[in-house]
């Protein structure tokens, strides 16, 4: 939140807000129990987290800027490890990525390695060939 304080303008009301709502968090935090009483500076780590919580959430949300962000994989085929367990590891990356394309139906994915595709093609229809024979 500091970092985004910092990028607006010094008299924006939005920066002003995020400056009072963080300056209130820290003085939530029981600094004088950190090393006598831990469990409760924990305590109040959390009565802080929660606190900023409910601000963040009561902030205004609008903004001139959108964002975009996409889950992307990166994996190496020619690194220290055999092809085969480069295919491995795509099929269970891509399964992870079906898993949460699922759970979040607006979540995009990029994949930039057509051979990686290409393993998972390959692969994919020999499991079906044995799945149909057996």
């Amino acid at each position: 939140m500091l970092e985004a304080a910092e990028l607006l303008e010094d008299n924006s009301y939005d920066a002003h807000q995020i400056y009072k709502v963080l300056e209130h968090t820290l003085k939530i935090i029981d600094w004088t129990k950190e090393k006598l009483q831990p469990a409760l500076f924990l305590e109040t780590l959390y009565e802080a987290q929660a606190y900023l919580n409910e601000a963040l959430s009561k902030m205004k949300k609008a903004s001139p800027i959108t964002v975009n962000v996409f889950g992307h994989t990166h994996i190496d085929l020619a690194w220290l490890w055999r092809i085969k367990h480069t295919r491995e590891k795509a099929a269970r990356s891509f399964a992870t990525v079906l898993r949460l394309m699922e759970q979040y139906p607006e979540y995009i994915f990029v994949q930039s390695q057509p051979q990686i595709y290409a393993f998972l093609k390959e692969d994919y229809l020999l499991i079906n060939i044995v799945i149909k024979i057996n």
